[in-house]
């Protein structure tokens, strides 16, 4: 081997000096090595968790907000005055009365006061259970169960998953 043909396997395969071929105008026959230095690869780990968790975060805050009762004001149609006159026609006696409906359970008292207080005002007889950390907003008592049916059959066109409980 001659001198001449040791030093071209030091250049590229143009023959020009000191010059290298971007990556890009290479023939597709060649594999190509993508390499990152290990602070760049560090760096783009860093900013990838970083979007991760302000998108996380962000996504967990609007959620709460759409799931929370104080966080928009819920208009609710009064209720029908069928409802209401199903509802106050049970009969009151002096006998036990041990069903009542339960519409609804809240963690704050507060809001579950707001609803029972509007319910109130449109003629329902409604009032908060207490129960462990939560609080049953419930209406009506009833001596049988078949009064409690009834009102509860009504009630439910509005409150889908209302049920029949003993107070």
């Amino acid at each position: 081997m001659s001198m001449v043909e040791i030093q071209k396997e030091f250049f590229d395969s143009s023959g020009e000096k000191g010059k290298k071929r971007s990556p890009f105008f290479q023939s597709p026959g060649k594999q190509e090595q993508v390499s990152f230095s290990f602070d760049t690869l560090l760096l783009c780990i860093l900013l990838l968790v970083m979007c991760v968790v302000i998108i996380y975060a962000t996504g967990v805050e609007i959620g709460r907000q759409a799931r929370s009762p104080l966080s928009k004001k819920t208009v609710m149609k009064p209720l029908e005055k069928k409802m209401v006159k199903v509802l106050k026609e049970t009969p009151k006696s002096t006998t036990v009365k041990k069903f009542t409906i339960q519409v609804a359970s809240y963690q704050e008292k507060n809001v579950g006061e707001r609803e029972a207080e509007r319910l109130r005002k449109q003629g329902m007889d409604a009032f908060l259970l207490p129960g462990g950390k939560r609080f049953a907003l419930c209406i009506g008592m009833y001596e049988t169960r078949g009064a409690a049916d009834l009102a509860a059959s009504e009630l439910q066109k509005r409150y889908k998953d209302c049920f029949i409980r003993n107070r």
